[in-house]
């Protein structure tokens, strides 16, 4: 279980108000697990104002998720909350993915840019019909080229070579896409 799950679960749900509990995370962003009136999950990441990216000047929102920034006397605190029960468990990724992109890097405004870049990646996932799972025939194609992957690429040329030529010839994430 992920440090943001093991959070989220010592914090009673709330009845009126939003409930928050420090992940314990050491870095220039404090962040929070926080539980929503509704039962939903939340993030809240908060720091320096003046620290913020120029280049970010509006936060993303999608199907699963939306932002919420609070701007004021120097203090930024971005909140971001699953909107719907049925992506609360791809919110618990998204929030996993967040956080261990916040321990990667030291520099704040690294660290920021990459949090917004992950939003806009699962921003992207949400509108995909991959958000609702893989079809029998993704499933089938995913399924092939993880045996093709492991059984023989893998073994001839190694992780570091095999894994980054996983790509379609568009371009796509992955061959089945």
């Amino acid at each position: 279980m992920t440090k943001y799950l093991k959070t989220l679960e010592q914090i009673d749900t709330p009845q009126d108000n939003y409930r928050v509990k420090d992940l314990g995370i050491d870095h220039a962003i404090t962040s929070y697990a926080v539980k929503q009136p509704n039962g939903l999950s939340s993030v809240m990441f908060e720091f320096d104002e003046k620290l913020l990216p120029a280049s970010i000047t509006h936060w993303p929102t999608s199907k699963g998720f939306k932002i919420q920034a609070k701007l004021d006397d120097n203090n930024a605190q971005i909140f971001i909350n699953s909107k719907e029960e049925e992506y609360e468990a791809l919110f618990h990724e998204l929030c996993d993915d967040l956080l261990f992109n916040l321990e990667r890097f030291s520099k704040l405004e690294k660290a920021l840019n990459e949090i917004y870049l992950h939003l806009r990646n699962h921003q992207e996932f949400y509108k995909s019909e991959l958000a609702n799972g893989l079809n029998e025939n993704n499933q089938v194609g995913l399924f092939g080229e993880l045996h093709v992957l492991n059984e023989l690429l893998l073994p001839l040329c190694g992780q570091e070579l095999a894994i980054p030529a996983w790509r379609g010839c568009k371009g796509a994430s992955q061959d089945y896409q």
